[in-house]
């Protein structure tokens, strides 16, 4: 029996990158796949092989099914090919999804999130909320002559921000990036910019632990924190949607090796062990996995 070992690192950090989707889980950081595989038939006294193992393996990471289609089992080679066709186009229904919604929250915070109303109508909540303007939390500023400032930046400490001490023909809006549409639904800070907050304003009690946070709600905040949660749940679906796809390559890879080692008669032992490679930069946590195979 010939002894090899190959060792694959299968690069996934690149693939599906974006935003924070999975949270990096430390009970997965061991080996994930340890498996022994081995054949029952003897082999023969040729000493060529027509097909080979490796072969089987490199196809099927590249193309789940192909190592199989190499080795001779075209109905398993099927449905790997379906398994993979399957998750693809899930995620890329999920994505799409989590995009549209993606849309329609940032389209509602543009139309009903206003900043000349934001500091003025902070007066309207209950005082004994503590809630101020000026808090932990930061919005970006434009400026007309292109200074960008912080909406917390209060030189004189007076109680005021800066830019609400100049004039209106000195600041131009607010940046609205990815803080900024953050900040405005998870933040009572920012309550005071969404533009429905005197006609609908009530006040809901979320348990922290032992003690009870207070949300400063208005009809339009509610929906926008409802079309985000949408949002990132659709993200999480398409997030397991990747790891079906990474899985089918990893498993039809595992197969081929056994799958072509079999078809060929010889009386090997197939070992194999599989272990994610975290990364912190990764989309998922997961920067790829280092797959070692022994026959």
């Amino acid at each position: 029996m010939h002894n090899k070992l190959i060792a694959l690192l299968i690069l996934t950090s690149s693939l599906f990158a974006g935003g924070d989707a999975f949270i990096y889980r430390p009970e997965f950081h061991s080996s994930l796949l340890q498996i022994e595989l081995e054949t029952t038939v003897q082999d023969d006294d040729s000493t060529t092989m027509e097909k080979y193992p490796a072969k089987g393996l490199l196809y099927s990471l590249v193309l789940p099914g192909a190592g199989q289609w190499y080795a001779g089992a075209k109905l398993k080679s099927l449905a790997f090919v379906g398994v993979e066709i399957s998750s693809i186009l899930l995620w890329s229904n999920l994505n799409q999804q989590g995009d549209d919604i993606k849309i329609d929250y940032e389209a509602l915070a543009d139309n009903h999130w206003i900043l000349d109303q934001w500091l003025q109508n902070m007066y309207l909540i209950d005082s004994e909320y503590g809630i101020s303007a000026i808090g932990t939390h930061d919005l970006k500023i434009l400026l007309a002559d292109g200074t960008i400032i912080g909406s917390n930046e209060d030189e004189n400490e007076n109680g005021t921000p800066d830019w609400d001490e100049l004039g209106d023909e000195e600041v131009l809006d607010v940046i609205r990036d990815r803080d900024f549409y953050e900040n405005i639904g998870k933040y009572n800070q920012f309550v005071g910019g969404w533009d429905d907050i005197t006609d609908s304003l009530w006040y809901d009690p979320k348990s922290v632990g032992d003690s009870t946070e207070w949300l400063v709600m208005t009809d339009n905040r509610d929906t926008y924190l409802d079309l985000r949660q949408d949002h990132n749940q659709y993200l999480q679906y398409a997030g397991y949607a990747v790891s079906a796809i990474m899985f089918n390559h990893v498993l039809s890879a595992i197969d081929a090796v056994w799958e072509t080692s079999r078809r060929a008669k010889r009386p090997d032992k197939v070992e194999a062990s599989l272990k994610p490679i975290f990364s912190p930069s990764s989309k998922f946590g997961i920067g790829g996995f280092s797959l070692s195979l022994k026959w």
